[in-house]
């Protein structure tokens, strides 16, 4: 039987940025159940849409760019109008695409991802940005399940550029390695100078490797 799959791209900003995962999931089964859209579901004693998204985001924090990937049990012949027609404000289906034949699914995609952080403006990041690329090691305590301990996160900052009061940071992001984006904002205020509330983050884009160890985003084929 074919599987017809399709990735969709959204943002993800004003109150929206308050619901979190398993609410937006439901909100999502919710508006794809009401736009009459031929969603496939599981099979079993509890079936369910067949959804699942690229990477949760945090409470409060916004993005431009969220992927979940939908299972039809046939080609609709638009996603986009009756979809966006039963979605609140605050969630925008940016694009969609079908998945190529044999292509994995977001969540086993996922590699890395930018944010946009907005710092007070008595950081000073152009110091701090410099640090940061230039360290070999930063070792910075990190909360799991099984309790905190103190890693070296070096190794997951791939890139880093600041523009005034704003950081742009790409992060190692996925099952392998994932850090925080709230973890390196609190390593580059210190720990006297770091305020939660102060900083605001935003996701700009989720990314996949590609060959050669280069990243495209999870919107490309």
């Amino acid at each position: 039987m074919d599987r017809h799959k399709y990735r969709l791209c959204f943002s993800k900003d004003g109150a929206m940025r308050f619901i979190g995962h398993l609410d937006l999931l439901r909100l999502f089964q919710r508006a794809i159940k009401r736009s009459g859209l031929p969603v496939k579901y599981s099979a079993g004693f509890n079936p369910h849409q067949l959804i699942s998204f690229a990477m949760p985001l945090p409470i409060g924090h916004s993005s431009a760019a969220e992927y979940a990937d939908i299972e039809f049990l046939q080609p609709p012949d638009d996603i986009t109008i009756p979809l966006s027609a039963q979605l609140p404000e605050g969630l925008k289906i940016n694009s969609v695409r079908p998945l190529i034949p044999g292509e994995r699914p977001a969540p086993a995609m996922t590699a890395a991802a930018m944010y946009e952080i907005e710092f007070p403006h008595h950081v000073n990041l152009d110091k701090s940005v410099g640090e940061v690329m230039s360290a070999k090691r930063i070792v910075a305590e990190r909360k799991t399940k099984s309790g905190a301990g103190m890693v070296d996160i070096r190794p997951d900052i791939i890139t880093l550029h600041s523009n005034g009061s704003t950081l742009y940071a790409m992060l190692k992001s996925g099952s392998a390695r994932n850090l925080k984006p709230e973890l390196l904002a609190k390593h580059i205020c210190g720990n006297i100078d770091f305020n939660p509330f102060a900083i605001r983050y935003r996701r700009i884009e989720i990314y996949k490797e590609t060959a050669g160890f280069g990243y495209e985003p999870l919107k490309n084929p």
